[in-house]
């Protein structure tokens, strides 16, 4: 079954692209999706050099997510300090 990881700018973005380059490495089927952002933390960068074939995504595009198989939701972490606006929406209802 395939994973989706689906990473945000920040640290908690950065440890799922470390996830899913550890999972690519046990031998899993692993598509990793990347919020395109102007600025990544320090950690994301690191972990993004570590992997090929990221697919890139924006906050309007349409993400289509498999019908079966595994997300790993790794797009905000505790550092989270505003509400999230609407821009939002399609990416959270993704498959609804």
């Amino acid at each position: 079954m395939p994973i989706v990881v689906v990473c945000g700018k920040g640290n908690n973005g950065g440890d799922g692209l470390a996830i899913a380059r550890q999972l690519r490495e046990s031998g899993y089927d692993v598509e990793v999706r990347l919020l395109y952002a102007d600025q990544y933390s320090p950690d994301n960068l690191l972990n993004q050099e570590k992997l090929d074939d990221i697919k890139f995504f924006g906050l309007k595009d349409d993400l289509d997510f498999p019908i079966e198989g595994f997300l790993i939701d790794c797009l905000f972490g505790y550092g989270l300090n505003t509400a999230l606006g609407e821009e939002w929406t399609s990416v959270y209802l993704a498959n609804e």
